[in-house]
Order: C-alpha cells, then structure tokens, then sequence
C-alpha cells in the first residue's frame, strides 16, 4: 500500500446534546476507528484515499441514535464527479432521518413488540430521507454549473431493536425505466453501462460538456434527474439473530475487488486477532492491495459492526 494516503486514524466524534424540539442523532464516527465497543456494538471503520488524487468517499456510524443504544445509524455514501454530493450527504442524512415522523413512529413500535410495523415504519423514514436528502443537494447544486452531475451512491444500515434494515439503490428493470424516462445507456470503459441524459447529443452541439453516470440510483445528478436517474432505493429487513454475526458496507472500492464471502471471512479473522489486526482496516488495505495488482484505483471505504 506503498505511496497511500489515508483519513486520520483516531475516531472522530461529535456530540451535540438533544434539544427540547428536535431529535439527536447522538455522537457520530465520521472517520477511521479502530474496533472497539460502542454500547452494545464493537465497531470498526475505515477510509482512505488509495492512489486516487481525491477522496470523494465519506462514512458516518451513529451508534446512540436517540440516546438509545438499541438505535443505529451506519452510512457509507461514494461520490463521483468531486465530493460535493457524497459531503452533502455525510453532512445532512442522519439528520434528516432521525426528523421524520415514521422514524419515531418505527421506535415506538419497536418499544411496543410490534417487528412488522418496525419493518413498514422504518422503511418508509429511509424512503422519505432518501428523496429529501436528494432534493436539498439538487437544490444546493443549481447555483453553480460545475455541480450539474455530482452525484453520489449510498448505503444506509439501521439497527433497530433487532432488526436490521438496509437502503441501498439496487432495482431490476433499470433499463426500461431509463428508457422510459428519455434517457438511455451507453457501456464506456470495458462494457460498463453508464446513463446518459436525452439531451446529450444537443449540449454536446452547442458546446456544453454533458456527463453520464456509471449507475442507474444515486444522490444528486441534477441533470439526469429527469432521465430516469433515480434516489429511490431497495430496502431489505433482517431479523438479527444469534447466527448473524456482522454487517459490512463498504463503497465499491472494496466490492470492485473482494467478494462479500471473503470480507466476512476476513472480517472474523482480523477481529479475532485481537489488537494485530483492525476488521476494517485490515479489509480497506486489501482491496487497496488488490487495486495495485489490477492497474486500477479508488477510495475505499468500509464500515463493520458486530452484534
């Protein structure tokens, strides 16, 4: 991992106290730390820039949501076309989620026993934090040309109770949607398909210099917006029991060159270790590893936590 920057090592943790009219996201992690127990989770994070010239990733881990130890918040958003989208996101989600009404209300059944309405409140708060989120950066994107096609991916984890649910943009039939919308595809870079925006050829002829996007769901992407790109996200539930041992969000630096079975695998091994070895570092400085044999580069981020 020779000639490698990376984020400081030391966690860094804010912590505002709750005011009388607006609910805490409580301390956050927002950088790399080493594992260590945090209320009933032994965390580890990881970020760093590999061999790229930015570093367009950004993690946010809020362990006491509320105040609750039985309430987490774990995020990991990967910007393209600078840091603006994936920053905005940092900044503003946990905030926005923990504001919603159906994020309460999924508290109160979660206090109340009632998992099925946990799973149906809390995947509406990710819904609607996902679409307001998105329209807040749009908004912040329309006072400067340059921000046209930032943009960002992000996956979001929520512990609550005992149940696990992940946001992610990942929806069959992206295509036809696409399409319908008035954009389309074109495969850049080896056969990767990128959106392009029903105005391309035009802007292109008037001299504007238009994007396309290597995913079909993301924050941001103020022109492609109208073109079938998309914030709305799948939202799995799962019901943490003895045999789930961890979670792993990672940006695509990691996931480009380590299948899940493998992190997971690397994960328990590096934890196991004891102080010898971080889970997420030890993960991170992998697929860095993996990124110098292949030619390529990317951040990469990662965030893992055990039950």
């Amino acid at each position: 991992m020779a000639s490698a920057s990376e984020a400081p090592s030391a966690a860094a943790a804010a912590s505002t106290a709750p005011s009388s009219t607006e609910p805490s996201t409580g301390p956050a992690i927002r950088t790399s730390h080493r594992l260590g127990k945090i209320g009933r989770l032994e965390l580890s994070t990881c970020t760093k820039i590999g061999r790229r010239k930015t570093q367009e990733d950004r993690l946010v881990v809020c362990p006491k949501m509320l105040g609750r130890e039985d309430v987490s918040l774990f995020c990991v958003f990967d910007g393209t076309v600078g840091d603006h989208a994936a920053a905005f996101c940092h900044d503003k989600f946990p905030g926005i989620l923990v504001k919603r009404p159906s994020f309460a209300a999924a508290v109160e059944a979660m206090d109340g026993g009632d998992v099925a309405a946990t799973k149906t409140k809390l995947a509406a708060a990710l819904q609607e934090a996902f679409a307001q989120t998105d329209a807040e950066l749009i908004e912040s994107c329309k006072a400067d040309k340059v921000l046209d096609y930032v943009s960002s991916t992000g996956v979001v984890a929520v512990l609550m109770g005992k149940v696990l649910s992940i946001a992610h943009p990942d929806k069959p039939a992206e295509l036809r949607r696409i399409e319908a919308a008035g954009g389309s595809l074109t495969y850049l870079h080896g056969g990767k398909p990128f959106i392009r925006g029903g105005d391309f050829t035009a802007r292109q002829a008037r001299g504007d210099r238009p994007m396309q996007l290597n995913y079909s769901r993301a924050f941001g992407g103020k022109d492609l917006k109208p073109y079938g790109l998309s914030c709305q996200p799948s939202i799995s539930h799962v019901d943490v029991t003895a045999s789930e041992k961890m979670v792993i969000l990672a940006s695509d630096g990691l996931w480009d060159v380590i299948s899940a079975d493998s992190a997971v695998g690397a994960a328990q091994a590096a934890a196991s270790s004891g102080a010898a070895s971080d889970p997420a570092e030890h993960l991170v400085d992998s697929a860095l590893a993996a990124h110098d044999a292949a030619g390529s580069v990317d951040n990469v981020t990662v965030v893992v936590a055990f039950f």
